[in-house]
């Protein structure tokens, strides 16, 4: 777990890239965004692990295009579906697979489902990132027991405001 303040608006992205210098880079090199929205992070993502295919999953086809208009040199691979039928869909393994800021006290249930079986789509050496806002959201991480935590050195991070994104960062082993 991870917390710092600072100027949420100056680290934004930079707390993320921070966070990803921390973990492996390991074959396959693909990175699933799940919730990824307009993939605002996708630039971010693209800058820390470039050359590796970037995949995102949004319920929301108009962000989807969004995303798709805002970085058409990123050639995003986009998948309109709902997380939950997941296994289902992806029939690939990535090195990364991440969900930020996924709203998990307002989608409990659903979040309780889908983040364990994340697990399955992270390649041998992945990791699977979650990201949250409120310290409310790491309880109900937690109950989720995932096994395989990877420690992140909180000191190598770019700290973040009291509204920033990627205030509590979690790491677990595919």
């Amino acid at each position: 777990m991870i917390e710092h303040g600072g100027d949420p608006a100056r680290v934004g992205q930079a707390r993320l890239r921070s966070v990803l210098s921390l973990l492996p880079a390991v074959l396959p090199h693909r990175i699933l965004n799940v919730g990824c929205g307009s993939y605002l992070s996708a630039r971010t993502l693209h800058g820390a692990r470039p050359g590796w295919t970037l995949w995102g999953l949004d319920r929301d086809g108009y962000a989807l295009r969004h995303a798709r208009i805002a970085a058409p040199d990123l050639r995003l691979r986009l998948v309109q579906a709902d997380a939950i039928h997941l296994p289902d869909l992806l029939h690939t393994r990535f090195g990364l697979v991440l969900v930020r800021h996924p709203d998990l006290h307002r989608n409990r249930a659903t979040w309780s489902r889908v983040i364990p079986a994340l697990r399955g789509l992270v390649a041998p050496g992945g990791v699977l990132l979650i990201t949250v806002y409120m310290a409310g959201e790491v309880d109900l991480l937690r109950e989720l027991a995932l096994p395989g935590p990877v420690q992140l050195d909180e000191s190598a991070l770019t700290p973040v405001g009291l509204d920033g994104q990627d205030r509590f960062a979690f790491a677990y082993n595919g």
